[in-house]
């Protein structure tokens, strides 16, 4: 569901919520971005609507995750870095198949549902725009996240319980960025801030 491959980009436009800027979201597949060659996903943040976050003005690296891709049951996060360190997380993101009605546990204290099945929001930013999909409804902490996952493409939509959207634009391919230092600003919550919120404490920015 995730569609991970090496140096893959998604680019999300988003308006941050009580602000009138808006902001780009880029997750960027870098094998070698966590200093261990461990799959990680890195989450980049840039004011403004621009192609992508990444190399933009004034972009900065919000957050990592490094995964564990090949369970046999689903995306596992081992784990989580930001700003303040890097906590382990070992719950399992999103399962490999996904139906109606399905129910899930990612991690202590938080639950998730399959709540639609079918072409999901902003999917034509997809390769094959027409691949039906699923949004699975995250639960914990008294507070909610819906993500919109489709196969070979991604997360396509994400919205928190704040109702920011969060709405995939586009694919491309970027090059290896390297070992990276993570630092985070005080922004809304960003499109990875929330899933992994959604795994270990739903919308927890730290």
């Amino acid at each position: 569901m995730l569609a991970f491959a090496a140096n893959r980009g998604w680019n999300y436009q988003t308006v941050s919520i009580g602000s009138a800027n808006p902001l780009t979201v880029t997750l960027h597949a870098d094998d070698t971005s966590t200093g261990a060659n461990a799959p990680a996903l890195s989450q980049f943040v840039a004011p403004g609507l621009v192609a992508t976050a990444i190399g933009a003005t004034s972009a900065f690296l919000n957050s990592q995750v490094t995964l564990v891709l090949d369970t046999g049951s689903g995306y596992q996060v081992k784990n989580f870095i930001n700003f303040y360190g890097t906590f382990p997380v070992n719950a399992i993101l999103v399962p490999h198949t996904l139906t109606l009605g399905q129910t899930m546990s990612p991690y202590a204290g938080v639950s998730a549902v399959v709540t639609n099945v079918g072409i999901q929001p902003h999917e034509a930013a997809c390769p094959i725009p027409t691949t039906a999909g699923a949004a699975v409804l995250y639960t914990g902490m008294g507070q909610t996240a819906t993500v919109s996952y489709v196969p070979g493409c991604g997360i396509t939509d994400l919205i928190a319980a704040n109702g920011q959207d969060i709405g995939l634009v586009s694919i491309s391919s970027y090059s290896d960025l390297g070992t990276l230092s993570v630092r985070q600003q005080p922004l809304a919550t960003t499109v990875w801030n929330t899933v992994h919120a959604a795994v270990r404490a739903i919308l927890n920015e730290h």
